[in-house]
């Protein structure tokens, strides 16, 4: 039998959901990823090294603890993983499709250590662009995190991460409260998830911080933006979500463009971020 080579997908994001479909393949595969620490539980996954060109990503892949493997001998059998759109199928089941899998999913994540924060912590990720990659239309309008911060600020330790650096990534203003950041990728990925699994909650938009949460069952309040079609609700889950409340635009855009202005206007923002505060207040204070 030859071998299965995938050319994956390079986010973080991106691997989190590969990571649950990698888990329903029976044969053994090598994964092209920059990510190898989030396969380290599947035995029939083999990392190669991808020589990934984006910024966070080649970071990771040349830490020393980012272990890969040599390419098997061809003949292969090749595939490359990507989203494709189709209104009514989920990212999960698009990736699944790809190899002749299905579901159910499971999402559960690797368990890291995060670094010590004084809990109970709300991790937020303030609204940044990338020049690697165009994704204005995807992201809410920052100050609507912002101003979420503001309800969760007075019970809860507030963290915002992101990896900004000068001409590559930066964040938009107005940046929410924190308490403690880490803008300048200081977290590698195990103590970025460790961070996340140990969090009473999470603000921000869509983006990796989406599958993080399913993969720890994070309470999150997920403001969208615009480019509803490729990041929409009907394609971000396909598994248990009850968690997560998601908070759409008044006239969600379900545009396909990464350069369209989508009206990202939410009417009760201020209500909504304030029920979700009183939510996390009451789970926090049960679980005490």
């Amino acid at each position: 039998m030859k071998p299965v080579v995938i050319q994956g997908m390079h986010g973080l994001g991106d691997n989190l959901y590969q990571r649950a479909v990698a888990k329903q393949i029976t044969q053994p595969v090598h994964l092209y990823t920059p990510w190898p620490q989030l396969y380290a539980d599947i035995p029939t996954v083999t990392c190669l090294r991808p020589n990934t060109k984006l910024r966070t990503q080649r970071k990771n892949e040349h830490r020393p603890e980012s272990k890969f493997s040599r390419e098997p001998g061809k003949p292969w059998t090749y595939i490359r993983w990507h989203y494709s759109i189709q209104p009514n199928q989920t990212i999960l089941e698009s990736l699944a499709q790809q190899m002749s899998v299905s579901g159910p999913f499971d999402m559960r994540g690797l368990v890291f250590e995060g670094p010590k924060i004084k809990e109970p912590y709300i991790v937020v990720r303030p609204v940044c662009l990338r020049r690697e990659w165009k994704s204005d239309p995807r992201n809410p309008l920052p100050e609507y995190i912002a101003a979420a911060i503001e309800h969760l600020r007075s019970r809860f330790t507030i963290v915002s991460v992101a990896d900004l650096a000068e001409g590559h990534e930066w964040a938009l203003e107005p940046l929410p409260y924190a308490d403690v950041t880490y803008h300048r990728g200081e977290l590698h990925v195990e103590q970025l998830l460790g961070l996340v699994r140990g969090s009473a909650g999470m603000v921000g938009g869509v983006g990796w911080i989406v599958p993080a949460a399913l993969a720890y069952g994070v309470p999150l309040f997920l403001i969208y933006g615009g480019w509803g079609i490729a990041n929409g609700p009907r394609r971000l889950f396909g598994v248990d979500h009850s968690f997560i409340d998601q908070v759409l635009p008044d006239a969600f855009c379900q545009c396909n463009s990464n350069r369209h202005a989508c009206d990202k206007r939410i009417h009760d923002i201020d209500d909504r971020a304030r029920a979700f505060a009183v939510r996390l207040i009451r789970e926090t204070a049960l679980a005490a």
